[in-house]
């Protein structure tokens, strides 16, 4: 199944439902209108009282990994204590959304309304950044956001203004 993955931080705001948006550097969509995914979520390994294996748990909240076809934790198969949400299997997802919009825009065309979905919180930006005028903060969150990710990705940044595809959701 079809996937996406965020970091913790967002993760949260996607399960709150404070971010219904994001902006991905593929060359063309890779999702259309309607299409049903997978939140991949990073995996923990941690003990399990009474069995001799240890068992898997999502990173975000502790919760233990249970599946269709067994009503107990899955057990832990990876050799490292950590898995990156881009490997969780699909079997370990528990939550998923339906694609509602797909665009390929410049990345400073960027709407207000855009970067609301993308996550951004008037409040939480305010501590940060100390600014007064939500248009000007929102930006700002924004672009530090974008560039913290993809600064470094040879014509990614801000900067160069790519067209990444944006793809808003509804979870089901």
């Amino acid at each position: 199944m079809k996937g996406l993955t965020f970091t913790l931080a967002n993760l949260q705001k996607v399960f709150d439902g404070t971010k219904t948006m994001t902006r991905r550097m593929h060359k063309k969509p890779r999702f259309t209108v309607g299409d049903k995914f997978c939140i991949r979520e990073p995996l923990i390994r941690m003990g399990v009282s009474g069995l001799h294996r240890d068992g898997a748990y999502y990173d975000l909240d502790k919760a233990p990994v249970v599946t269709d076809r067994c009503t107990f934790t899955v057990p832990w198969d990876w050799q490292r204590a950590f898995l990156p949400a881009m490997f969780m299997p699909d079997c370990a997802a528990r939550r998923f959304a339906i694609i509602t919009s797909v665009k390929q825009e410049p990345l400073r065309n960027i709407s207000i309304e855009d970067i609301i979905a993308e996550g951004f919180s008037p409040q939480s930006s305010l501590v940060t950044y100390g600014m007064p005028e939500f248009g000007g903060d929102a930006y700002q969150w924004w672009i530090e956001l974008w560039d913290s990710i993809y600064a470094n990705k040879p014509g990614c940044a801000w900067a160069d203004n790519p067209s990444p595809c944006a793809y808003g959701w509804k979870m089901c």
